[in-house]
């Protein structure tokens, strides 16, 4: 019986923006996603799980994979693990993904000249 590699595809997007509303609540720590695909051979894995693990640290959050074999996952700023497996193949290798959460905002201000000036 020959085993097929599953190819986790994953990229880092988007950035979940915090703010204080008028009741001035804590700001909760920005979060990235972890969004990925888990394919074989080109095809989506969809019984694949994938788990993902912070940097030196034991406990994995396992994420299951819609029927296209895609998954999302919140994440706050640093380095994880992420593997993923599945029935009948070899688990994947783990590839090393560092977060990077910033925000940035502009905002334009309009000065009126003193009378006078």
């Amino acid at each position: 019986m020959s085993f097929s590699r599953l190819a986790v595809l994953i990229g880092v997007v988007s950035l979940l923006s915090c703010e204080l509303n008028a009741a001035k609540r804590p700001v909760p720590a920005p979060t990235g996603t972890l969004g990925g695909k888990v394919a074989a051979n080109g095809a989506p894995v969809a019984q694949a799980v994938v788990h993902v693990w912070l940097e030196n640290h034991k406990d994995a959050a396992t994420i299951h994979p819609d029927e296209k074999g895609e998954f999302h996952f919140p994440l706050a700023e640093g380095t994880y693990e992420v593997q993923a497996a599945a029935p009948q193949f070899h688990p994947a290798v783990p590839a090393r993904i560092t977060v990077v959460v910033h925000a940035q905002r502009e905002t334009w201000v309009n000065l009126e000249l003193l009378p006078g000036q």
